[in-house]
């Protein structure tokens, strides 16, 4: 899991919890900080 393309951004939720990451392909992954692979 991830993203083959060039990331364009990356935010993390206000409780640090989650990361965000959106490519240039469109794909928009969310990542749980405490568990690993993107849901």
């Amino acid at each position: 899991p991830g993203h083959w393309d060039a990331l364009r951004s990356l935010a993390f939720s206000p409780d640090g919890k989650l990361l965000v990451s959106g490519a240039n392909n469109g794909i928009i992954l969310v990542w749980r900080i405490d568990y690993g692979p993107p849901d």
